[in-house]
């Protein structure tokens, strides 16, 4: 394929972040530049500054679209900043972050300009109709992840690995309602934590881990992957860790606010529960009865969906089709 890409990102760190996995991947079969407005400076592989210390390097912006044949805005569906400023045809923008329904609203004009949006769960999708957007312009291309087998025996152990970097997050992402779970529960919770601050708790079946050398050790070290999220800010709409444990064949607890629950629901790959201890608790308990039967739909549905082939070749045809 000859068409080259510019991928604009809010941010780029494929060593930490999800988001910029994903782009990285794409970057590395199709790509010919990632600009990245809100990083330090980089001039090697990608090009990164900080947008309000010096906001001309905005005007860089149609130098690189110049030189690509399709724009790719890679960020929020919500994302005002390189709506407004970017408008070289064709023009992608995958909608692979938290956003604010209000601001999307509002933002909803700019879509005349862009040639196809992309998501990454139905519910994303049901939105932007609702909204507006003609059908044949949105296609649903989930996340991918390294799908293998982990061998292990069933420990009553439930990993939590999205964990906020801020503390005003912790209520949007269910920190809170899963510490209660928690303290009500025979099971052992390992919370995978992203910075030193973690929450001051007295039980005894909660560990902290804020450090790990791969992704593989994280879901080596439970049995269920959880995600209580409790709206669409702050929360990815398809979380990454989702997405890795079903391809690590660990099954999911996700709430009904996650945009993965209908998924989780309809591939039988976890349990969607509601807001409450209860219907959590309850979660856990299905997913020990039938363990296995989770953990084997876990690994077909990885392989199916979730591959990095699938996930490149969906990319690759939506390149193609672009006039």
């Amino acid at each position: 394929m000859q068409k080259k890409i510019v991928y604009f990102v809010q941010q780029y760190n494929p060593a930490f972040e999800g988001i910029s996995k994903e782009v990285k991947l794409l970057y590395d079969k199709f790509g010919r530049f990632v600009v990245n407005p809100v990083s330090d400076w980089n001039l090697g592989k990608y090009f990164a500054f900080r947008y309000r210390i010096f906001p001309f390097g905005v005007l860089f912006f149609p130098i690189f679209e110049y030189l690509s044949s399709i724009t790719h805005v890679y960020t929020s569906l919500d994302n005002f900043f390189y709506l407004r400023l970017l408008g070289k045809r064709p023009l992608v923008l995958t909608g692979a972050g938290s956003y604010s329904l209000s601001k999307l609203k509002k933002v909803v004009k700019y879509y005349k300009k862009v040639d196809k949006v992309v998501v990454e769960c139905e519910r994303d999708k049901l939105i932007l109709l609702d909204l507006g957007v003609s059908e044949e312009k949105v296609e649903i291309v989930y996340p991918c992840a390294t799908v293998k087998n982990l061998e292990g025996k069933f420990s009553k152990k439930v990993i939590f690995a999205s964990s906020p970097l801020m503390k005003e997050h912790y209520k949007t992402k269910g920190v809170d309602l899963l510490l209660d779970v928690a303290g009500k529960s025979d099971w052992d919770f390992v919370l995978f934590w992203r910075t030193k601050d973690v929450p001051n708790v007295s039980f005894d079946n909660v560990e902290f881990v804020t450090k790990i050398d791969k992704v593989e050790d994280i879901y080596s070290a439970g049995d269920v992957t959880i995600y209580l999220n409790r709206g669409l800010e702050g929360s990815k709409p398809f979380p990454n860790s989702v997405v890795e444990s079903i391809c690590y064949g660990r099954p999911v607890i996700v709430s009904e606010e996650c945009g993965a629950a209908d998924f989780v629901r309809d591939n039988k790959v976890g349990v969607v529960v509601g807001l409450d201890s209860e219907s959590v608790l309850e979660g856990l308990n299905k997913i020990e009865k039938r363990y296995k039967y989770y953990k084997n739909n876990c690994l077909k549905v990885g392989k199916k969906s979730f591959s990095k082939r699938v996930f490149l070749n969906s990319y690759k045809k939506i390149y193609k089709n672009l006039r």
